[in-house]
C-alpha cells in the first residue's frame, strides 16, 4: 500500500506538470516539455534496470552491514551515471543549436542527478522496510508542486520546470534526512557494482532497450498502417483502460526485495511469493477492468473529448492485456530477484518482437481494433513464458 501511495503521488506530480505546461505554454510548449521529460524518463528507466534493481536483488537478502555497504555503492555509482547523463543532455543541447530540442534538454538538465538519486533512495527505503518514508517523500514533492505550480501560469517553460525540479530536490532532501547512506569512494564503488550488479544489470538494461525500441517502432509502423488518428485512439485507450505501468511501478519497489529475500531462502518460498504477488496485481487489474467496462461509454469522451468515443470498444483488448501483464508480474520479478538476467532479457525480447509483429499484422487486417488485440497477444505470450520459465528453472 505504501508503494501504491508513493506511485500515486509521483504520477500526480508529473500530471500536474503536464496540465500546467499545457495551460501556460500551449500545445507547442507542452510538446517541448514532453520531449525533455521523456528523455529524463528514459534515463530513469535505464538506471533502474542497470543499477538499482541488480543492487537490490544482490543485497536484499544479506545482513544489514552488507546492505548498507551496497546502498553506499549505489549512491556513488548512480551519482556518477547522473553526471554523465547530465553531460549528455548538455551535448545534445549544444548540438541542437537554437531549436526547441535545445530548450527541451536544457529544461531538465539540472534535475537529472537529483531525480535518479531519489529513485535509488526510495528503492533502499523499501528494501529496509521503510516504505512510509519513501511514500512521504513523493507526497512532499506533490504538495510543493500543487502549491507552487499555479504561480507559473503565464510564465516560461523554464520557470515551470524549475518548480518541478525544486520539488524533486526537496523530496531527495527528505529521504536523505530520513535515512542516512554513506557514499563509497568512486573507484571501490565501481568495482563493487561490477562484481555484484553488472552480470544482471547488462541483461536488464538490454531488456529495457528492447522495450523502448519496440514501443517506438510499433508506434511508427502503426502510424503508417492505421494513421495518426488510429494511433491517437489506441494511445488514449491504453492510458485509460490499461494502467498496468502504474500497478507495476507501485508494487515493484517493495516487492523486489521481498522476492530476493524469499529466493535467498528457497525456491519454494520464492514460488509462493511470486504467485501471491501476481494474484494481488491481477486483483487490482480485474477490479479496474470491471470499472472501465461499466464507465467506458462516458469516461473516455469525458477525459479525451467526444472525438474519442469510437474507441471505447478497445476496453476489451486493453483490459485483457492488463490482466495478462498482471498474471506474469510476480514471475518476472522472480527472474530478476534470482538474478536470472538472461531469462529476463529473453522474456522482454519475446514481448518486444511479438508486440511489433502481432500488432502490425492484425492492424493490417483489422485496423485499430486488430492492433489492440495484437498487443494483447504479445502480453499473453510474455506472461505465460515468464511463468513457465520461472517455474521450470525455479
Amino acid at each position: 500500500m505504501w508503494g501504491i501511495a508513493a506511485q500515486a503521488s509521483s504520477s500526480a506530480t508529473n500530471l500536474i506538470l503536464s496540465i500546467f505546461a499545457g495551460r501556460a505554454l500551449g500545445p507547442g510548449g507542452l510538446g517541448v516539455v514532453f520531449i525533455g521529460f521523456a528523455a529524463l524518463q528514459v534515463v530513469q528507466a535505464l538506471v533502474r534496470s542497470v543499477l538499482i534493481q541488480p543492487l537490490v536483488a544482490h543485497a536484499a537478502a544479506r545482513p544489514k552491514a552488507e546492505r548498507e555497504l551496497f546502498s553506499g555503492v549505489g549512491v556513488t555509482v548512480v551519482a556518477l551515471v547522473g553526471v554523465g547523463a547530465t553531460a549528455a543532455f548538455a551535448a545534445v543541447s549544444v548540438a541542437a543549436g537554437n531549436s526547441s530540442l535545445r530548450e527541451a534538454f536544457l529544461l531538465f538538465l539540472p534535475w537529472v542527478v537529483p531525480s535518479i538519486l531519489h529513485e535509488l533512495w526510495k528503492a533502499v527505503l523499501f528494501q529496509e522496510g521503510k516504505g512510509a518514508r519513501a511514500a512521504a517523500s513523493d507526497a512532499v514533492r506533490l504538495v510543493i508542486m500543487v502549491g507552487a505550480a499555479p504561480l507559473a501560469l503565464g510564465s516560461s517553460s523554464y520557470e515551470l520546470v524549475t518548480i518541478w525540479g525544486i520539488a524533486s530536490v526537496c523530496a531527495l532532501a527528505f529521504v536523505i534526512v530520513s535515512y542516512r547512506i554513506r557514499p563509497r569512494r568512486p573507484q571501490s564503488a565501481i568495482v563493487a557494482w561490477r562484481d555484484a550488479g553488472w552480470e544482471l544489470g547488462r541483461w536488464l538494461g538490454a531488456r529495457e532497450l528492447a522495450f523502448q525500441t519496440s514501443a517506438y517502432a510499433t508506434t511508427m509502423i502503426l502510424a503508417l498502417v492505421i494513421g495518426t488518428t488510429g494511433v491517437g485512439g489506441l494511445r488514449s485507450a491504453e492510458v485509460l483502460f490499461s494502467p498496468f505501468s502504474f500497478v507495476a511501478a507501485a508494487l515493484a519497489f517493495p516487492a523486489l526485495p521481498m522476492v530476493a529475500r524469499a529466493a535467498g531462502h528457497s525456491s519454494e518460498a520464492a514460488r509462493h511469493l511470486a504467485f501471491r504477488l501476481s494474484a494481488v496485481a491481477t486483483a487490482f487489474g480485474l477490479a479496474y477492468f470491471v470499472g472501465m467496462i461499466i464507465s467506458r461509454s462516458w469516461l473516455l469522451p469525458l477525459v479525451f473529448g467526444s472525438e474519442f468515443e469510437p474507441f471505447e470498444s478497445l476496453v476489451w483488448p486493453m483490459g485483457t492485456a492488463q490482466l495478462f501483464h498482471s498474471a506474469g508480474f510476480g514471475f518476472v520479478l522472480w527472474l530478476t530477484a534470482s538474478r536470472r538476467g538472461r531469462a529476463a532479457f529473453e522474456n522482454g525480447l519475446l514481448w518486444a518482437v511479438s508486440n511489433l509483429t502481432a500488432a502490425t499484422a492484425l492492424a493490417v487486417a483489422f485496423g485499430t481494433t486488430g492492433a489492440a488485440w495484437g498487443m494483447t497477444i504479445a502480453a499473453a505470450a510474455a506472461a505465460l513464458a515468464a511463468i513457465a520459465v520461472a517455474l521450470r528453472r525455479g
